[in-house]
């Protein structure tokens, strides 16, 4: 893909300035792994995590990302919620 010299340009500009704002999809991220060489949890396989973070009895409902981290962000210990998050 080319890219005109005025958008260059235009595009220098915007990053030394500090005013660039990047935009990704979703599969970004896809092949990211964590300090363990392991695969990142996404979707319902971090929501089991945060499952089982707040101790919740049964197995995982299919409750959905987000209302799960609200909640951890709620009930869960913050030092807890942090280790979870650093680690997965």
């Amino acid at each position: 893909m080319e890219i005109s010299s005025n958008d260059a340009a235009f595009l220098k500009k915007a990053i030394t300035s500090n005013s660039v704002v990047l935009f990704l999809g979703a599969g970004f991220s896809a092949d990211a792994q964590n300090l363990g060489g392991e695969k990142l949890p996404v979707g319902s396989g971090f929501a089991k995590k945060l499952w089982a973070l707040l101790k919740y009895t049964g197995e995982y409902d299919d409750t959905e990302l987000p209302t799960l981290y609200e909640a951890a962000l709620k009930r869960a210990k913050p030092t807890e919620l942090k280790a979870l998050l650093e680690n997965c």
